[in-house]
């Protein structure tokens, strides 16, 4: 039989209202006014509804630091003909 162990950064989070540690799940849970935040990952993320703000991205990492960006521009392709806009 095989088997196999996964190491990896942000594979649980610690959650503080069960004192334990829980697999983190790539979700967000959408909150009012229109922000998008992931809280069941090693950091909080908050996402504006609005890319078109000074801070749209916000990272809380676990010490309560803050990250914040904005998004600076945004570029599709299409994979099948390589077109991009």
């Amino acid at each position: 039989m095989s088997s196999f162990t996964e190491l990896a950064t942000g594979l649980n989070f610690w959650n503080s209202t069960t004192g334990q540690w829980q697999a983190s799940q790539e979700d967000f849970d959408l909150a009012q006014p229109g922000y998008a935040i992931a809280r069941t990952t090693q950091h909080r993320v908050t996402v504006a509804g609005n890319l078109n703000t000074s801070v749209s991205i916000d990272l809380e990492s676990r010490d309560k630091q803050h990250f914040q960006c904005h998004v600076f521009a945004l570029a599709y392709e299409d994979a099948a003909s390589g077109r991009t806009l």
